[in-house]
């Protein structure tokens, strides 16, 4: 398989890179792509170039990052894809398009022992193990994914993705001042459905009835259980994610 590194496309095993991820430290951005064509690409492209000011990390120009998405989708080309994007803070960087498969079943959440603060709006940066580590930990003990809090008992997100609260007949996501990601399915929401941005007490757990699980790559994925409580509403959560699936789609892919 061919990634593109720094100038060019060269095979992948060229190329600074590990179990799909850019070795060393830096900045990233995870993109779906369907039919060749990114969802939401501006809007990764804009989170990208606010995160390497952050950190300190000068992106290529616009046109460099563009011919390298082409040229690393027309050479993998799938009809469902997962494009990843990485800046290193040497000055290196890497496209890669690799194969995504759709997660169809539901996912089981569990609720993440330790206490997690971060940074206000942090950016996206790699090494990613401290929360692939939460993940991996949840999936060991039979779950999909864990609900993290912050050491306040505020609920923020998921390990890997952005949440879609329905409580008491009205759906919520936690503020970015809670220390979550600023996720670009999760603003994309914001801006297009009726949502509420609240903070969320870890005391308001089991007032949940549905819930949503916003990233890039599940787009929005319906959660089927915490803690394994089945969540009553999890057909309005159904509904919900098709539409939010739709409206991203019909928004990127012309």
């Amino acid at each position: 398989m061919k990634v593109w590194y720094n100038t060019s496309l060269v095979e992948s095993e060229l190329a600074p890179i590990h179990d799909g991820w850019m070795l060393g430290r830096g900045i990233f951005e995870t993109i779906r792509t369907i039919d060749g064509h990114p969802l939401a690409l501006s809007r990764h492209m804009r989170r990208a170039m606010k995160g390497g000011k952050v950190v300190g990390i000068r992106l290529p120009s616009e046109e460099d990052i563009h011919l390298a998405i082409a040229q690393v989708i027309d050479s993998n080309p799938f009809s469902n894809g997962r494009l990843r994007i990485s800046f290193s803070d040497d000055g290196s960087w890497i496209a890669q398009h690799d194969e995504y498969l759709e997660i169809e079943k539901p996912a089981r959440l569990r609720v993440e022992r330790e206490r997690i603060d971060s940074e206000k709006t942090p950016p996206k940066k790699f090494p990613y193990s401290y929360r692939l580590n939460i993940l991996e930990r949840a999936q060991s003990d039979g779950f999909d994914d864990a609900i993290v809090c912050n050491s306040q008992n505020f609920i923020c997100e998921s390990a890997i993705s952005n949440l879609l609260l329905y409580i008491d007949g009205q759906w919520v996501t936690p503020p970015l001042s809670n220390g979550i990601l600023a996720g670009v399915m999760r603003a994309l929401v914001i801006e297009n459905l009726e949502v509420a941005v609240r903070k969320v007490k870890f005391e308001e757990l089991d007032s949940i009835s549905g819930c949503l699980l916003l990233s890039s790559l599940k787009i929005a994925l319906p959660v089927e259980s915490i803690c394994d409580r089945k969540l009553p509403e999890i057909e309005i959560s159904q509904r919900l994610g098709a539409q939010i699936r739709a409206m991203v789609i019909a928004s990127s892919v012309r």
